[in-house]
């Protein structure tokens, strides 16, 4: 099941929770660049991963993006990814503890979010941890997307963090809002991306 903005907010809260003296939390979104690409398909699987331009035939050796099985194979691929780095950030269980880690991890296929706790010094490491554990599986990962720090936007959600009230707020992002208003104008129809975006929340 892939997850929701909810998921994001009771990872922050569970995290906001365990903070220490000297600790606070942060987010960080790095998007996989050109995720679907990184998947090989096997020879049998090539008649079904073909188009035709013009006169011409063509054949992917590759999942292409849109096609059926491309995000189920990418997905499979990334779950695997997710649970092995998540478990380089275990710490245990403490007293009055919610998690037995100081990172926790969300992929929406191939959109990750975390959300980490420690000093400044232990989240800029959890980060480059992080990252480097990506790199290692031989994921690309978008750096110039990459967003870190209390406010930033995941799957269409803009999700903010109040450390000091352990608080977070989550809302359909701004650029998201603005097209679901104009889509709404242009056509009674467009109901399905209200739909899809409340479905993320």
């Amino acid at each position: 099941e892939l997850p929701k903005a909810t998921d994001a907010v009771a990872s922050a809260l569970d995290l906001m929770n365990d903070c220490k003296e000297g600790e606070s939390v942060e987010m960080i979104v790095a998007d996989v660049q050109d995720a679907f690409w990184l998947m090989p398909n096997t020879r049998e699987e090539r008649k079904f991963m073909a188009t035709m331009v013009k006169q011409l035939i063509i054949i992917f050796n590759r999942t292409a993006q849109g096609g059926r099985n491309a995000s189920l194979s990418f997905c499979t691929f990334i779950a695997l990814a997710a649970r092995c780095a998540q478990s380089l950030f275990y710490v245990g269980f403490g007293s009055n503890t919610r998690s037995a880690f100081d990172l926790l991890l969300q992929v929406y296929v191939d959109d990750p979010w975390a959300v980490l706790k420690g000093t400044r010094q232990h989240r800029h490491f959890s980060t480059a941890t992080l990252m480097a554990a990506w790199m290692i599986m031989g994921l690309p990962m978008a750096f110039h997307k990459a967003t870190r720090g209390l406010k930033l936007n995941w799957i269409d959600a803009a999700l903010i963090l109040d450390a000091k009230n352990s608080q977070v707020k989550a809302e359909i992002a701004e650029d998201k809002m603005a097209e679901i208003k104009y889509r709404l104008r242009s056509s009674w129809k467009q109901t399905s991306l209200v739909a899809n975006v409340s479905g993320r929340m």
